[in-house]
């Protein structure tokens, strides 16, 4: 298929126009995505980066949306959604999963061979490629120590990365600029892992809100709680619009429901700010912003 005919395909029949993304994140906020597409194979992942670069349109690839806060003047360029990349198989030392899975289907379908290690994720609605970019983790452990490769698309072509390659550290890795497909996970026998989900789904009921959320807001910094700071401050509960910060967790801010992504970001500030006046210290996100605040 030559490019021309790429193109066509793509502006017709694969590329949306003026989709709203509030659907497309746990904070159920955002605006609408000027162009959007999702991908159903990553030949189709290449060829719309192939497509989107040669009209130098910007873009974006989106997951479950678990960590990003998305403005209310939405994304004007294109949101490669990944949430079609569903494939997933065992592997000689445990499972690979393309990027658009669920991080509980993983762990659930690992299962069925009783092949665990990764318990640790259970609640976080996020996905494998989410999941592998960001390094998420939980109670000690992060994902990063269990990515055995990870499948990226660089200049056109389909890369494999080892887990050196990715340079995972506490909430990071080198990924942030590549387009991840998929990652091949490394687990180990174990006849607990029922037993782990709902040992850590009750730990999480216990100490973490339900509701809209994107999760931790902030990294811990130096090791110190920033939930355990937020509540020095007596900020459980602080209020803008219909943003609030949970009075079960302070490192989680939710959406009442009536909630703007500025009203969002304005309070992620005002916390920043209150914490670097009183403490010195300077919080970092673990959320990422898309768009124009």
């Amino acid at each position: 298929m030559s490019f021309s005919e790429k193109r066509e395909m793509f502006s017709k029949e694969k590329i949306l126009k003026d989709v709203s993304l509030f659907a497309y994140n746990t904070f159920g906020l955002g605006g609408k995505a000027k162009y959007f597409c999702a991908p159903e194979s990553v030949n189709e992942v290449i060829e719309v980066i192939e497509y989107a670069n040669k009209e130098s349109i910007p873009y974006f690839i989106l997951g479950n949306g678990s960590k990003l806060l998305i403005s209310d003047k939405g994304y004007n360029g294109l949101i490669i959604y990944t949430g079609k990349l569903k494939k997933i198989n065992f592997t000689e030392n445990g499972v690979y999963s393309q990027s658009g899975v669920n991080l509980q289907t993983v762990i659930d379908y690992a299962s069925r061979r009783n092949l665990g290690g990764l318990e640790f994720l259970t609640g976080i609605p996020a996905s494998v490629g989410g999941a592998v970019k960001m390094n998420a983790g939980a109670y000690g452990d992060e994902i990063g120590k269990h990515v055995l490769s990870v499948d990226v698309i660089e200049d056109g072509q389909l890369k494999q990365l080892s887990n050196k390659d990715c340079a995972f550290s506490y909430r990071k890795s080198n990924l942030f600029n590549k387009v991840i497909v998929g990652a091949e996970l490394n687990l180990n026998y174990s006849d607990l892992i029922e037993k782990n989900c709902k040992y850590y789904r009750l730990k999480r009921q216990c100490s973490q809100p339900l509701g809209k959320s994107a999760g931790s807001v902030f990294k811990n910094p130096n090791g110190i709680s920033a939930g355990a700071l937020i509540e020095k401050l007596a900020l459980k509960g602080k209020k803008v619009g219909g943003a609030y910060i949970s009075h079960k967790h302070a490192n989680f801010i939710l959406n009442d429901g009536t909630a703007s992504a500025k009203n969002v970001y304005d309070l992620i500030t005002l916390v920043k700010d209150k914490i670097y006046n009183t403490f010195n210290i300077e919080l970092k996100e673990e959320i990422i912003y898309l768009g124009e605040f």
